[in-house]
C-alpha cells in the first residue's frame, strides 16, 4: 500500500516542481481546479474545453461504411466506445460487460468499438494477460 502511495506521489512531482515557476493555471471544471494544492488555486482559471457546436453538428447525410454488406445512418441504432486504448482507466472493461444485457434490450442495435490495445493509464497487464 505504501509504495502505490508513493508512486502517486513521484506521478505528480513534475506538476508540482512547476508550481512555483507558473504564471496562471486553466483547468476545465471546478472539480479539476479544486484537486490542486491549496497555495495553487487562486492562480487557476477554470475554462471549459468544450466543442464548439456550430461548427461541430450532425451531419443529416452521414453514412459509416463498415463493409461492402454494411453501412450505418442516422437511421441505425448505434452503440459506440471509442477511446484511445481499449483499458480499464477509460472503462471499457465495464463496457463489455455490461454489453450482454445493453444488446438483450437492444437486439437492433450495432456496435462500434475504436481504440487501440497500448496502455495510455496505468501499468501492462500481467504477462499473458490482456
Amino acid at each position: 500500500m505504501r509504495s502505490n502511495a508513493l508512486r502517486l506521489r513521484l506521478r505528480n512531482l513534475n506538476n508540482s516542481l512547476h508550481f512555483d515557476a507558473e504564471d496562471a493555471g486553466i483547468s476545465p471544471t471546478e472539480f479539476q481546479a479544486s484537486t490542486f494544492p491549496e497555495p495553487f488555486r487562486s492562480d487557476i482559471s477554470v475554462i471549459h474545453d468544450g466543442i464548439d457546436t456550430e461548427l461541430v453538428k450532425p451531419n443529416p447525410d452521414a453514412v459509416l461504411k463498415i463493409s461492402d454488406d454494411l453501412s450505418l445512418t442516422r437511421d441505425d441504432e448505434v452503440i459506440t466506445f471509442i477511446n484511445r486504448n481499449l483499458e480499464p482507466y477509460r472503462g471499457y472493461h465495464a463496457f463489455m460487460r455490461a454489453l450482454p444485457k445493453l444488446l438483450k434490450a437492444r437486439p437492433n442495435a450495432q456496435v462500434v468499438l475504436l481504440g487501440g490495445d497500448e496502455v495510455s493509464y496505468g501499468s501492462k497487464p500481467p504477462a499473458g494477460k490482456t
